[in-house]
């Protein structure tokens, strides 16, 4: 009795919150690596869909970074938002010097809206 009076006091996330959350923003970083600008535009948020259009999303990818490789690291959710770690992998052009491969640390928010789990960009 009382663990499910408990469970009714705290915020609820889906079982599988993380789960769904990893996959997309694996699937937004798979199709920023292969230049698939609008599958990843279609992963952001309606909001930002909304005021940023796909010809402006897209054009934030230069040309001085490759992306070799994206992996989600960890995802912590609360209610109706998550934070996703990554650790990325690119060739960055270094000038007139050849492209040296470089690892990061990425950290994204990811949010739910209207049942759907969205990545978050500030605008």
């Amino acid at each position: 009795m009382a663990l499910a009076g408990g469970c009714a006091t705290s915020p609820a996330i889906a079982p599988n919150a993380e789960d769904v959350v990893r996959d997309r923003a694996q699937q937004r970083w798979a199709a920023l690596i292969e230049g698939n600008w609008e599958r990843a535009y279609n992963l952001m948020s309606p909001g930002y869909r909304a005021v940023v259009p796909l010809k402006r999303f897209s054009s934030q990818f230069g040309g001085g970074v490759a992306w070799q490789r994206a992996e989600v690291v960890g995802v912590k959710c609360e209610t109706e938002r998550c934070g996703v770690q990554l650790k990325v992998e690119a060739r960055v052009a270094m000038g007139a010097r050849r492209a040296e491969s470089i690892a990061t640390g990425v950290d994204e928010v990811w949010v739910l809206e209207d049942g759907q789990w969205w990545k978050f960009e500030k605008i």
